[in-house]
């Protein structure tokens, strides 16, 4: 099964919630909302307008991983 495979069933989606809760039972959406709403206004504007960032979002299929220490961003980002 693929998570982002075409076409969501009921089946599908609720094999994805549970594997998903098997991989950690936190509540990732609620948390990301919260972090969301404590975004400032163009944060990270700088790392999208990059070239390294506008290459990897013109170039179908290709993997970005971002990577640091606990607590310098990286899911403000989003």
């Amino acid at each position: 099964m693929y998570l982002n495979g075409p076409g969501p069933s009921a089946d599908s989606e609720s094999e994805k919630a549970k594997i998903l809760d098997w991989l950690s039972p936190i509540n990732f959406y609620r948390q990301h909302d919260d972090i969301s709403e404590m975004r400032h206004e163009n944060t990270g504007e700088w790392f999208l307008q990059h070239a390294d960032f506008r290459g990897w979002k013109a170039t179908p299929n290709k993997l970005l991983w971002c990577y640091g220490i606990p607590g310098v961003g990286k899911t403000t980002l989003t």
